[in-house]
């Protein structure tokens, strides 16, 4: 079964202050995130995260960023930050 993924995410805050990433659910566990470049450079992989809450430190502030998650349920999900 092919999960679709969803770039609307209700419930979650993604947000880059500084460098850092904060993800937020306050629905869903999260289950994984990756972070890429504009170039599909990974610059991230958490892992399993298995929580609700998920912060990555040290990116670049003047970049286009790409995250990809997983919510424990299997929805996947994607959100473009930066201009």
């Amino acid at each position: 079964m092919n999960t679709p993924t969803i770039t609307d995410i209700p419930g979650v805050k993604v947000q880059l202050n500084k460098g850092q990433l904060m993800i937020q659910s306050q629905e869903e566990a999260l289950q994984s995130v990756e972070v890429f470049d504009l170039n599909g450079r990974k610059l991230h992989a958490s892992g399993t995260v298995e929580g609700f809450q998920y912060t990555v430190n040290h990116l670049p502030t003047n970049a286009i960023l790409i995250v990809k998650g997983v919510f424990a349920n299997g929805q996947k999900w994607v959100k473009k930050l930066g201009n």
